[in-house]
């Protein structure tokens, strides 16, 4: 999902040329888009991340920290639960850490192996 720079509208597809709310052209972070991971996304990231690299040391900081995020993003991944307000926060708060963590920008990703990939 692409995410104007200029005033935050978030319907317009990534290959839009400009902006329909505010008319700004985009076609890429240069020009004034940002291309956003979807919330569904996120989970699956996260939740892949909890059950594949618990043991990665690279991630055990990270995991320790996140304890209630990861489990949650499992959680919601698997229909267990609905989402809310307060587990869209925790979802988005452990999905920025996860950049932080891995110095990449968020590129729209679809799953755990692109977000790896982009941190090489």
């Amino acid at each position: 999902m692409a995410k104007c720079k200029n005033c935050g509208n978030k319907s317009d597809p990534k290959e839009a040329k400009f902006c329909s709310n505010c008319g700004t052209q985009t076609g890429g972070a240069a020009t004034g888009v940002v291309v956003e991971t979807t919330f569904e996304n996120k989970c699956a990231v996260l939740s892949e991340l909890w059950l594949n690299n618990r043991d990665d040391e690279q991630f055990e900081d990270f995991i320790e920290y996140n304890d209630i995020g990861l489990p949650l993003a499992y959680i919601l991944v698997n229909d267990i639960a609905e989402v809310n307000e307060t587990s869209e926060n925790f979802i988005n708060e452990t999905f920025e850490l996860l950049l932080v963590l891995l110095e990449i920008e968020d590129q729209g990703f679809e799953d755990f192996d692109e977000v790896m990939a982009a941190a090489e």
